[in-house]
């Protein structure tokens, strides 16, 4: 029996998107990872440095790996971005801002982060870090802890704020992400 059926699931009407400019169906609800997926298409986003191809890893948003440009927006996690009719999706080569910061003229990415609110691969010289490197100030949320000795285990922050999936931290350095408010 196919799965829809066993599931009662009803998909709406299958639609266009595009990836690299090729057109691709998607169904609604479909993540840019399923449709990617489904496309036959397992990689889309080299690492900075040694550019190896890089897709789908943990599947739930934390290990940034299947980052991917989306309607001119880099480093959206395609596990977790619903495609919506006509999105443009493009393969990303590292964090995808280039070398002078994203399109509006802020930087987020890399070691170029120079206000409070750094996010995805590197971090900030300020409040908060995401990504795969912390912060080098008061806090950090990555995978590797705060250089100041706070953040105990992997995630974290000690003081500041901590953005992640789950939402704002304010000062637990817990791994489960508590509020200590």
């Amino acid at each position: 029996m196919n799965p829809l059926e066993l599931a009662g699931a009803r998909p709406g009407p299958a639609f266009r998107v595009t990836f690299d400019g090729r057109p691709v169906e998607a169904l609604p609800g479909q993540t840019v990872a399923a449709v990617l997926w489904s496309a036959g298409v397992t990689s889309w986003r080299s690492t900075r440095g040694e550019g190896r191809p890089r897709g789908v890893f943990c599947g739930i948003g934390v290990c940034f790996d299947c980052l991917v440009t989306v309607n001119g927006r880099p480093s959206q996690r395609a596990c977790l971005v619903p495609v919506r009719p006509g999105d443009e999706i493009g393969t990303q080569d590292g964090t995808g801002h280039g070398e002078m910061g994203t399109q509006d003229g802020t930087a987020h990415g890399d070691m170029d982060a120079q206000d409070d609110t750094g996010r995805r691969d590197g971090g900030t010289q300020g409040a908060t870090a995401q990504g795969e490197i912390s912060a080098r100030g008061g806090t950090g949320r990555g995978d590797i802890a705060a250089q100041d000795g706070t953040g105990p285990e992997d995630f974290g922050t000690q003081g500041a704020t901590g953005q992640g999936a789950i939402g704002p931290q304010h000062g637990t350095g817990d791994r489960e992400a508590r509020h200590a408010d």
